[in-house]
């Protein structure tokens, strides 16, 4: 079995992108595809150890390292690690407080952690931070 055009062009980019190890920000993005790639195998120690890779970097790009620490936290909900998953989404929110997404999953973490209060708070944020995204919205109403 050959390798998609769509797969041989990820791994092209992923090459470009660490052909310089010293470059942080390239050598983080690099790891940031790696860690979606991961994610949609629904590999989330994978996933969690590219971007635990990306925040000890600390690129100089903070949407770089901002989507570290976030989708790290994602990682971590799944592996049910949550005081730990609401410590990225906190660092994420001092990167960017204008995204939404880690204010959603600050929502999950706050939940599985059993604060259902700062939860709702937290999905309130995500929603009026991008309310095209129903996602907020949604865990808002089951909780």
């Amino acid at each position: 079995m050959f390798p998609s055009d769509k797969t041989m062009q990820g791994i092209s980019q992923i090459a470009r992108l660490l052909a310089d190890p010293t470059n942080t920000v390239s050598v983080a993005k690099a790891h940031l595809l790696l860690g979606l790639e991961a994610e949609e195998q629904q590999d989330w120690e994978a996933a969690e150890k590219y971007y635990r890779r990306i925040v000890e970097l600390a690129p100089a790009d903070d949407m770089v390292l901002y989507f570290g620490h976030n989708n790290r936290a994602y990682a971590l909900f799944q592996l049910k690690r949550f005081d730990e998953a609401a410590a990225h989404c906190v660092a994420a929110i001092e990167i960017d407080g204008a995204r939404h997404n880690a204010y959603k999953n600050l929502g999950l973490a706050c939940e599985a952690l059993g604060r259902p209060a700062d939860a709702c708070v937290c999905f309130l944020d995500a929603a009026c931070r991008n309310s095209a995204d129903k996602r907020a919205w949604l865990h808002l109403q089951q909780l």
